[in-house]
């Protein structure tokens, strides 16, 4: 064993330590780290428990006054588990991934190295910008745990581009998150430029309860032995620029639709069925197999299929959304070609007449759209059997359901034949899937606009901004989202050219705002940004 302080004790102690699940155990235990004598409420999972392989263990400590007065700063205790000597963990201070202080931690050589991360999507997070700062007091390294005993000052308040949060000791209570990963690290010894693979040892959220024993008069000494800075070397760190390609000198477009999902690609077909020069841009990769999609698990290797052709690894997006996963949001969204339609369940319901009768105005009522619903049904009629032989698996969960809700008088129903029958009625799923792979607008409207002349698609390309003179938008703004998109401006057609916004409920309204459109008090937050504030387009022009 490596060790790096008065530690060797730890683990055999920590080993001992052996609560139930995070999620069911929010009471902590006791824990004193016979290194250092620091004494701290814990909480962890078993060697052995089903959550995770090799246990988990989260301890703190805090001020003598905090739970009365909020804390800034708590010493903090890691184990977590490793192979060979290898892997990465982390704790949320807010519990969820997004939108709160993350601490990263993994072990390389004899140092255990951190990074605090802020992430707005579920994607590799940034570096956190804020005054945080980690100095450690004791660490371990062993072929299949590492620890780590550190001081996180200024670290139970955050703010990052703007987005505040914080968790209030006071109240005797913290929401945590935690996650831990076997591979490796990629630039391990530069924790701003390490890349951090998708957890595969665990990840959970739980209520963690802070007893009389979390605060400590004695927090100020053993505060004043983190004594160890590590910030490491960079000099062998692999870049990860991105490299993009110029847009063509002299290209326009009679329309650009922004947003390769649900919306952006019908849309997109049908003007170039028009007879109109249409740019499809999307931010994300290309999904499928027939469009160019080579993510797969190695069972499909020898196919053409990748795993967004596959009905049943649509789940996969939730333990496995590296590069999947838009970076610019907080909710979790598909940000490939495709949008939702690429990574969701494929449930395809014809809509209820009332929700437009109630809802949408005079033009948009439900009588209005009947040939519009008709014409989509025609190109994707969907399937109540989505396997390949026409059988549905695995029905006894919903064979149960239906036996209680029919002898309560319910009535099964086909759900696309009998769309407004939703008093009492229950039905089978239906889903946009075809042959037994994923269909939708991925496998029907980008079909048939690809084999347009006047239809192109630019992928990895992030629309930045509109580009506008007053009220007349002449283009967007575009930048590579990965290496191979594109970079530059692209121009609509003079006077006639249209830009159309298809990019989701929060990638249509950023993009709005730093273009300067928008409420007015939105507008402020972000001309504010660090970020898009001094390049927005003012709202006066």
């Amino acid at each position: 064993m490596r060790t790096s302080s008065r530690f060797l004790g730890a683990l055999a102690a920590a080993a001992s330590f052996a609560p139930s699940a995070l999620a069911q155990n929010n009471e902590p235990v006791t824990f004193t780290d016979p290194g250092t004598g620091i004494v701290l409420n814990s909480w962890g999972l078993a060697n052995g428990a089903p959550q995770t392989q090799g246990g988990y263990t989260f301890g703190m400590a805090l001020p003598s006054d905090a739970l009365t007065t909020d804390a800034t700063e708590f010493i903090g205790y890691l184990q977590c588990a490793a192979k060979d000597e290898k892997g990465w963990c982390g704790i949320s201070l807010g519990g969820p991934m997004t939108n709160s202080l993350l601490i990263t931690a993994w072990p390389n050589e004899d140092t255990v190295y951190t990074s605090l991360r802020y992430a707005t999507g579920y994607a590799m997070p940034d570096v956190y910008s804020g005054d945080a700062k980690i100095t450690q007091i004791a660490s371990t390294i062993n072929s299949t745990h590492f620890t780590l005993v550190f001081r996180c000052e200024n670290c139970l308040q955050w703010n990052q581009g703007g987005s505040s949060g914080g968790a209030a000791t006071s109240s005797g209570f913290m929401v945590l998150g935690w996650v831990q990963a076997f591979p490796s690290p990629g630039n391990p010894t530069c924790p701003d430029e390490v890349t951090l693979e998708q957890h595969d040892n665990g990840m959970g959220i739980w209520g963690a309860v802070l007893d009389s024993k979390a605060a400590n008069p004695s927090y100020t000494a053993w505060a004043a032995k983190a004594t160890k800075t590590v910030t490491g070397d960079c000099s062998g760190a692999t870049p990860t620029d991105v490299v993009g390609v110029p847009v063509p000198t002299g290209t326009a477009y009679d329309y650009i639709v922004v947003g390769g999902g649900a919306g952006g690609i019908p849309i997109a077909d049908k003007l170039s069925e028009a007879g109109k020069k249409v740019l499809l841009i999307e931010k994300g990769f290309a999904s499928t197999g027939e469009h160019g999609g080579v993510l797969k698990p190695d069972w499909l290797a020898g196919t053409q299929l990748t795993r967004f052709d596959v009905p049943g690894l649509c789940n996969q997006i939730w333990v496995d959304s590296k590069g999947i996963a838009c970076e610019d949001t907080d909710q979790m969204a598909g940000c490939v070609l495709g949008g939702g339609t690429a990574v969701n369940a494929g449930l395809w319901f014809k809509p209820y007449a009332l929700d437009f009768d109630y809802l949408f105005p005079t033009g948009w009522k439900s009588k209005d759209i009947q040939a519009a619903i008709s014409r989509v049904f025609s190109r994707i009629p969907g399937t109540y059997a989505p396997s390949t032989d026409g059988k549905r698996y695995y029905q006894q969960g919903f064979d149960v359901l239906a036996g209680g809700l029919s002898k309560g008088g319910w009535t099964k129903v086909t759900a696309n034949d009998a769309p407004n029958s939703k008093n009492r009625t229950f039905s089978n799923s239906p889903f946009m899937f075809s042959g037994g792979q994923r269909g939708g607008p991925l496998a029907t409207y980008l079909n048939t606009a690809k084999k347009r002349s006047n239809f192109d698609l630019w992928l990895n390309t992030t629309v930045r901004r509109v580009v506008r003179d007053g009220g007349h938008i002449t283009g967007v703004e575009v930048e590579a989202f990965r290496s191979g998109g594109r970079v530059g401006t692209v121009n609509v057609t003079n006077v006639s050219g249209r830009v159309i916004l298809s990019a989701g409920t929060f990638g249509s309204a950023k993009i709005l705002l730093r273009s300067g459109i928008g409420p007015a008090d939105q507008l402020q937050i972000v001309k504010a940004s660090t970020i898009d504030g001094p390049t927005m387009i003012s709202n006066t022009s």
